[in-house]
């Protein structure tokens, strides 16, 4: 008696090797969706605090550390997350990847001073741009450590 596999001509071991290509399809489309959520993030944002740098650049200049460094700080951060949402789009493989990694480290940067200003600072100072800076500082922590947990997942599915 013919197998399954057999009777519709399939040879036998080949439902399994499909079921991995579709399993790596699945994952290289999460990965790819997590790189736009990044590219979307952070040109969105970059591009809302060139649109009103002024007052980007004068609450760096409130943060006791970070002060004397405004205007480098105000025009760096955004023009670093306007070239790293670039680099995940370019072609070049090695470069989405190299920008991947420097975003999730990035989006790091950014939660641990989310996480120092919600631990020991009264005046909270959030720069963010566009409807992120309108969030509660709670809501804007859990928003980006999911961020920046999909970005870690990406980059060790990616290795």
């Amino acid at each position: 008696m013919k197998n399954r596999f057999q009777r519709t001509g399939v040879a036998a071991g080949t439902a399994g090797t499909s079921d991995r290509r579709l399993s790596q399809s699945r994952e290289i489309l999460v990965n790819q969706t997590v790189c736009l959520i990044y590219v979307f993030l952070f040109a969105y944002t970059g591009y809302s605090k060139l649109m009103d740098i002024a007052p980007f650049i004068k609450g760096i200049g409130r943060v006791p550390i970070l002060g004397s460094h405004a205007a480098m700080i105000g025009w760096g951060i955004p023009a670093l997350e306007l070239l790293l949402a670039l680099g995940m789009v370019l072609p070049s493989r090695k470069l989405r990847h190299n920008s991947l990694k420097a975003s999730v480290a990035l989006m790091g940067a950014f939660t641990a001073y989310l996480l120092l200003m919600i631990a020991f600072v009264r005046e909270k100072l959030c720069h963010c741009g566009g409807v992120i800076g309108s969030m509660g500082w709670e809501q804007h922590l859990a928003f980006n450590i999911v961020i920046l947990m999909l970005g870690m997942w990406a980059i060790r599915k990616n290795n």
